[in-house]
């Protein structure tokens, strides 16, 4: 089946119950000329090049957990080619141009959004290493910049709603976006000025700072949130 606008107006039509499964389910075969383990997104990649680049069809992909859950689709995957090392850097930047054209090749949206990213340096010693990892993206071709304290302001100050409130704990408290994304009212303590970090980086909780700038603006989101809910059971 191919995806498209029309298509997705006809599965609107009859309610999306008449998709057909994007992916097959085949019994296993007794020989195989290539076995893969770990279906993230290595395997997926290691499978999916051996068949269009070297024309090996026979492969088998052993996945524990959900096609593609690993690492790549358990986070918030980045695609970027800001690396220090030249080889790095251009290795990088091919993966990015695969990905360009990936959602054609395979006919499934891959959701690549093309954007920039912001990289925090949280003292001297860091802002002296990024300052030299942009000037080596830079030479190699890559965009970069350092921004002051003053222009990413201006950037937050653009912003609105949720989304503004995401960047400023992001900028404020160092985490990741998806940590970001799920934190639970539980999580924040606006007593002690901390913010609780559930099943982070290595499956570990830790502890970091809520950001004076975000309180307000958090405590309002809380309060639309607790409002929604109590509508919801009223209902």
């Amino acid at each position: 089946m191919k995806y498209s606008a029309l298509a997705l107006l006809r599965g609107a039509l009859s309610a999306h119950r008449n998709w057909v499964p994007a992916w097959r389910s085949p019994e296993p075969k007794p020989t195989y000329d290539v076995v893969i383990v770990g279906g993230g997104g290595h395997g997926l990649a290691a499978a999916y090049y051996l068949a269009r680049n070297h024309g090996v069809r026979n492969v088998a992909l052993l996945e524990r957990g959900w096609i593609g859950g690993g690492n790549t689709g358990r986070n918030t995957t980045i695609v970027r080619s800001n690396y220090l090392f030249p080889e790095s850097a251009r290795l990088y930047d091919f993966a990015l141009k695969c990905y360009e054209g990936l959602s054609r090749e395979l006919n499934f949206n891959i959701m690549l959004s093309q954007r920039g990213i912001v990289m925090l340096a949280h003292s001297r010693h860091d802002l002296d290493s990024m300052a030299r990892w942009a000037n080596a993206m830079r030479m190699n071709g890559i965009d970069a910049q350092i921004l002051t304290r003053d222009e990413v302001a201006r950037v937050l100050a653009k912003m609105e709603g949720v989304a503004r409130l995401v960047a400023i704990l992001l900028y404020g408290s160092g985490l990741r976006l998806l940590e970001g994304l799920r934190l639970r009212v539980k999580d924040v303590d606006f007593g002690l000025n901390q913010i609780l970090v559930r099943d982070g980086k290595g499956a570990r909780d830790r502890v970091t700072m809520l950001p004076a700038a975000a309180k307000e603006a958090l405590r309002v989101q809380l309060d639309s949130a607790r409002a929604l809910h109590e509508s919801d059971r009223a209902e």
